[in-house]
């Protein structure tokens, strides 16, 4: 997997209630980029710390017209973990980058209960160890 600090929306965010959006935001200078179409390009996200004394919770990516990510729209939604499946060292989620129509892209963290501790690293990232759809080969 190839990280770039750049690309890097959170790094060890501590997450603790509600929605939370991540610290970073990447901004593709334009709106109708499109980042998602053929570029390979994939949303990791793991986790640093391990969750305590919430719920779950559930990633979702984002875009807005805003670098604060202000008024987001919801690109997609990754599953709700329970708190005991979110360990450190664990990746929480890891899709394919979709399709993007406006100028700045970053995650949200919907969290269900109040976590006393706990934390993520979420990263665009080219190629991943965990992709979950491999390529076959044909024979052909």
């Amino acid at each position: 997997m190839i990280k770039d600090a750049q690309l890097r929306l959170s790094n060890a965010q501590a997450l603790t209630t509600g929605t939370q959006i991540s610290t970073n935001s990447i901004d593709l200078l334009v709106s109708k980029r499109n980042l998602g179409r053929n570029l390979g390009l994939r949303m990791y996200i793991n986790v640093d710390v391990t969750f305590t004394g919430g719920t779950s919770v559930a990633p979702q990516i984002i875009e807005s017209d805003n670098a604060d990510l202000s008024s987001p729209t919801v690109l997609a939604t990754g599953p709700t973990r329970a708190e005991a499946t979110l360990v450190a060292g664990q990746p929480v989620w890891d899709v394919a980058m979709p399709d993007t129509t406006k100028r700045y892209v970053g995650v949200q963290y919907v969290n269900v209960g109040t976590h006393t501790a706990g934390a993520v690293s979420a990263h665009l990232v080219a190629g991943t160890d965990y992709a979950n759809n491999l390529p076959a080969w044909t024979g052909r």
